[in-house]
């Protein structure tokens, strides 16, 4: 029983073995994390959570389809396959639907410029399932190269915390650009100032 299961009294274990990966020879340095105040301009500021939730919500309503492809070339929809299974419905939690799924994600990356999901499987059936991981709940590590070698993911559980070294199977990972280090560039970073700015003017107008 897996890390996660254990934690959400579930029981499925890995989908796959690790990958074989070849030693590299390039020194390892942890990555800072990042302040996480995603939420808080989330909370605060109506118009980052109005372009937010326009964003958000608009992609999460997308019907999510999976194809096969036809000898001639042509696509027919795929019903049936573990993964068609998985787009259909991502989250085994219960009241956790594909849209509200897909939305908590979409939030993560536009607030905080990354996002991360854990890949499950079933052991009977062999069903896929996928466990978003809240920002605040992992730390990315890696190497000079600013390439990521290594992901921290913590409960705040008596399971503790477990380290995935990448590229691992069971993490599906998206990281925006980031002019230093691994961690993106959060837009609650780029926003604090002009925020800051607009309170003041506020406030100066209200006396």
């Amino acid at each position: 029983m897996g890390f996660f299961s254990r934690w959400l009294k579930k029981s499925p274990v890995s989908v796959a073995q690790k990958f074989s990966e070849s030693p590299v020879n390039i020194s390892q340095v942890a990555q800072i994390p990042i302040d996480w105040f995603g939420a808080g301009v989330y909370e605060r500021e109506a118009a980052v959570r109005t372009v937010i939730d326009h964003i958000a919500r608009n992609i999460a309503s997308m019907p999510f389809k999976v194809y096969t492809r036809q000898p001639d070339g042509g696509r027919v929809e795929d019903t049936t396959s573990h993964l068609a299974q998985l787009m259909a419905k991502p989250s085994v939690l219960p009241g956790m639907t594909r849209y509200r799924f897909f939305y908590s994600l979409l939030c993560d990356g536009l607030l905080n410029d990354r996002w991360l999901c854990l890949l499950d499987a079933d052991r009977q059936s062999g069903r896929l399932w996928l466990r978003r991981i809240p920002v605040q709940n992992f730390t990315l590590s890696g190497n000079t190269l600013d390439e990521i070698t290594g992901v921290q993911i913590s409960t705040g559980q008596p399971e503790g915390s477990q380290y995935f070294k990448l590229p691992d199977p069971q993490i599906l990972l998206d990281v925006g650009y980031s002019t230093s280090g691994i961690g993106g560039s959060p837009v609650s970073g780029t926003l604090a100032p002009l925020l800051a700015v607009a309170r003041s003017m506020a406030s100066m107008a209200v006396r």
